[in-house]
């Protein structure tokens, strides 16, 4: 038997019954669930669509990002602000019906329904879905982590993202802190690692010592002055670069596009081959086509850096000492030219990055710029011979890092 129904009246003074109280982690639990649900009814819009088809086989990324790797992402995720945080930069998207009929593979399928439009367009009827509730459990999330949800590394490169960073007391990265927030010491001493790099930049090496080094920054200052338009194109020339320094004959391991914890990802990154479960990076490596394109590369290096301290437990009781490059070039002849008779240019940033406290909630970023080498290939004003000098020391230093 069913509770009572209210008088039909509209006179009734008996109050509604009350809706029991549930908690905000419920609520979300369900936004998620309802989320997980409506991308698991994705493939069934695709059924007509062979395995074999781009769509689901690749190289195009678009059906399989929000079918497979977007439902796969949030499954993995170990928290609901985890979950918050990785949907706050995902991006929903589908080949829709509108576009596929077309196509020269669908005309079949589409030639015996009447033409798509946005009521039969299932695609779009999912994505629009799918958008709605990513916004509510967004939303959901600054409500319930507001405190600790950062902006994502390339957000933090741009003004906005650096302003909502540096404005918590807590999470703002050391390096433009103001004075009185700042730890008393250096990043210089905190490790043996940096105060090796600094011997070395003030030492003068031998020729023989060199040599090796002008070879790799001769190779560096080709990539950054070449006119490339892609920006995975001079990663891919840059990691053979450093590869040369850190070679896997020594034990160095070498990653393009790393991603962290579902919340943004490093161009490049150093490990070496540890008996640890999460080996340390060594190095990590942001790459620009130009200074301040999409985003500045030293400030995303160190939100990426405070991602990588933040994804597991272990870290901050490490110190996680650490070296950041940031290689910013160009890309186009004029700008190379502009360039030349300025202080501006392709360059390349060493900085330190360390952990100034020991636990994951509370642990404080510190990261400092060592030294700013520009990377031009000619000698003419002594770049090339500054940037060997400096990857001599780079090379002296991480020896000293942890395993």
């Amino acid at each position: 038997m069913g509770p009572p129904k209210r008088p039909a009246s509209s006179n009734s003074q008996e109050p509604e019954p009350k809706r029991p109280k549930t908690s905000q982690s419920d609520d979300l639990s369900r936004q998620i669930e309802k989320f997980l649900a409506e991308l698991d009814m994705v493939p069934l819009a695709y059924l007509f669509v062979s395995d074999a088809h781009r769509y689901k086989k690749g190289p195009t990324e678009e059906y399989r990002e929000t079918a497979v790797y977007i439902p796969s992402q949030v499954r993995q995720l170990d928290s609901f602000q985890q979950i918050c945080d990785f949907l706050k930069q995902t991006k929903i998207s589908l080949p829709l019906y509108r576009d596929m009929q077309f196509l020269p593979e669908f005309l079949d399928d589409f030639k015996s329904i009447p033409p798509v439009t946005p009521e039969t367009d299932r695609p779009l009827k999912h994505v629009k879905r799918l958008e709605s509730i990513q916004r509510t459990i967004v939303k959901m999330g600054e409500n319930l982590f507001g405190q600790i949800s950062l902006p994502s590394p390339s957000a933090f490169g741009k003004p906005g993202g650096w302003h909502d960073m540096q404005a918590s007391e807590t999470y703002a990265i050391n390096c433009y802190r103001p004075g009185d927030r700042r730890p008393v010491l250096p990043v210089k001493v905190k490790h043996l690692a940096f105060y090796e790099f600094h011997r070395s930049m003030y030492i003068t090496p031998t020729t023989a010592q060199l040599e090796p080094f002008r070879e790799v920054a001769n190779h560096l200052a080709s990539v950054l002055t070449d006119p490339i338009k892609e920006e995975a194109t001079r990663r891919t020339h840059i990691h053979i670069a450093l590869e040369k320094l850190f070679p896997p004959s020594e034990g160095y391991v070498w990653s393009d596009e790393k991603y962290v914890d579902g919340k943004g990802k490093l161009d490049l990154h150093c490990i070496r081959l540890s008996s640890g479960d999460v080996p340390p990076p060594l190095i990590m490596v942001e790459v620009k086509l130009e200074r301040g394109a999409s985003g500045d590369a030293f400030l995303q290096l160190c939100r990426m850096y405070d991602v990588y301290v933040a994804s597991n437990d272990h870290i901050p009781r490490s110190g996680a000492p650490c070296f950041l490059l940031a290689c910013s070039g160009v890309c186009h002849p004029v700008t190379l030219i502009i360039c030349s008779l300025s202080s501006l240019g392709p360059s390349i940033e060493i900085c330190g990055g360390f952990v100034e406290k020991g636990t994951v909630m509370h642990a404080v970023v510190d990261v400092d710029v060592f030294c700013h080498v520009y990377a031009y290939p000619d000698i003419t004003y002594g770049h090339w011979e500054k940037l060997a000098h400096a990857l001599f020391a780079l090379h002296s230093a991480v020896k000293r890092l942890p395993m």
